[in-house]
């Protein structure tokens, strides 16, 4: 019985969404372009309807270990 757990990192804020199975990123404004292009190519994408980048949720906790530590 997993929970949703959120977590904020220098005002980045993570949630990993059990109900939707996808792990959630959430900026205050639109993050470098860097950033986006890293996201995108571990495969994050942008959802327009949640206001977040996000990705299935198991594979979206290694990739973004990989954004991370890269």
């Amino acid at each position: 019985n997993e929970e949703t757990k959120e977590t904020t990192i220098n005002g980045v804020r993570i949630v990993e969404n059990v109900e939707a199975d996808r792990l959630q990123i959430f900026f205050d404004g639109i993050p470098a372009e860097n950033i986006r292009k890293s996201l995108k190519s571990n495969g994050f994408r942008w959802s327009p309807s949640n206001g977040c980048w996000q990705s299935y949720l198991q594979s979206g906790k290694y990739k973004l270990n990989k954004i991370v530590l890269s």
